[in-house]
């Protein structure tokens, strides 16, 4: 919570705090960031946006991540 404290947010993220699994967070695109951020949910999340894909779909879709991570997600 200290963190927060010095945060500078525009006008439209003040307002309550959210907490979520012993995070606060100051508002909901912050907590979105945390929960998705990484270096490849973005991009499935890019390449799923339109439609539901199967695993081979994806694969073929972004050859330069590995099975194991595409996997895990």
């Amino acid at each position: 919570m200290d963190r927060l404290k010095n945060c500078r947010m525009k006008t439209e993220c003040i307002g309550d705090y959210v907490k979520l699994k012993g995070e606060t967070y100051p508002c909901t695109v912050s907590m979105t960031m945390d929960l998705v951020g990484g270096k490849w949910k973005a991009v499935i999340l890019y390449h799923l946006k339109d439609e539901a894909k199967r695993y081979n779909e994806l694969r073929k879709e972004m050859p330069s991540v590995t099975e194991m991570t595409l996997s895990l997600l």
